[in-house]
């Protein structure tokens, strides 16, 4: 993902900055929702998506998405969980 502003990199790994954990799982539900085709289920995984599901029931409930596809969260590493210090979320 380039999307600077949003991610930083570290050596081989992508970061995401605060604002950026919610940019990824909204780009992620816009294209389930507006693909050409359905998908037969949605599995997201880890913190950096666990939004996904959230907002998909969002956007069927609030904007009439009659017929999103199931979804699925996977966590297999407890310990990275997205804590952010509280600074930058007190804007």
């Amino acid at each position: 993902m380039n999307a600077p502003g949003f991610t930083w990199r570290t050596t081989s790994v992508i970061r995401t900055t605060p604002d950026g954990s919610s940019f990824f799982p909204k780009c992620v539900a816009h294209l389930a929702r507006y693909l050409p085709w359905r998908p037969d289920l949605v599995h997201v995984h880890d913190w950096q998506a666990a939004m996904v599901p959230a907002l998909m029931l969002h956007q069927r409930r609030a904007e009439g998405w009659g017929n999103s596809p199931p979804t699925c969260l996977t966590i297999h590493n407890l310990a990275y969980q997205g804590n952010f210090p509280g600074k930058p979320h007190s804007r």
